[in-house]
């Protein structure tokens, strides 16, 4: 009975080792199968390149130049001038020859003769056409030529001269020696609302157009 009792207790230990064995033993964990998760700012980054409209080039937007356009300078040197003087030849800056009768030009502030250089302020053509400008005014050569638009108000309005105030204050004289004008532009001696394109020469500023204003 001994022997047996002992050969139980041999049996009955094994096992609990073995149990304790089993008990004892680390479950494997899980594989994580849950996405990553994106951080704040890739979100917003691709929230942005979502809705982020398309930038086209923006358009300026220039105005006419009508001075530059409308009316020009025809400068260059006289060849040859008849000897009654009523027309002459010029050799133009542009490489063309113009012959010109005097007749043509509305106001000569200039002579003509063989060698002289001059200049005319020319109203061009609706056909572009360089024959067929209108001379305006023939002056001496100088170096620069600027054609400028003021609007005013006439101050004074003689037979070949008048004046305007801007808005801005300044008052400007003009010589209106039979240069192109609006019907009933200057009509009284003083109150009328004018718009002139002129040319300035020798300190003396000449109308190359009068035009009625608002």
């Amino acid at each position: 009975m001994k022997k047996r009792h002992v050969y139980d207790l041999v049996i009955l230990l094994a096992a609990g080792t073995i149990m304790m064995s089993a008990c004892g033993k680390k479950p494997d964990a899980p594989a994580d199968t849950t996405a990553p998760t994106q951080t704040e700012s890739q979100t917003e980054a691709s929230a942005e390149e979502t809705t982020k409209p398309d930038e086209t080039p923006s358009e300026t937007q220039v105005p006419e130049d009508t001075e530059s356009t409308k009316f020009y300078m025809l400068q260059g040197t006289v060849t040859k001038a008849e000897k009654d003087g009523s027309a002459f030849t010029l050799l133009a800056d542009d490489g063309n020859e113009y012959t010109i009768a005097l007749s043509d030009i509305r106001d000569v502030e200039t002579e003509i003769e063989k060698n002289i250089q001059i200049a005319i302020a020319c109203m061009k053509d609706a056909s572009g056409d360089p024959e067929k400008a209108a001379y305006i005014v023939a002056f001496p050569e100088q170096e620069e030529w600027t054609i400028s638009t003021d609007e005013g108000i006439t101050t004074s309005n003689a037979m070949s001269t008048f004046m305007i105030q801007t808005s801005d204050g300044r008052e400007i004289g003009f010589i209106k020696d039979n240069c192109p004008s609006d019907e009933n532009a200057l009509t009284s001696d003083s109150g009328d609302s004018v718009i002139v394109t002129y040319v300035t020469s020798d300190n003396a500023n000449f109308p190359l157009e009068i035009r009625k204003g608002k």
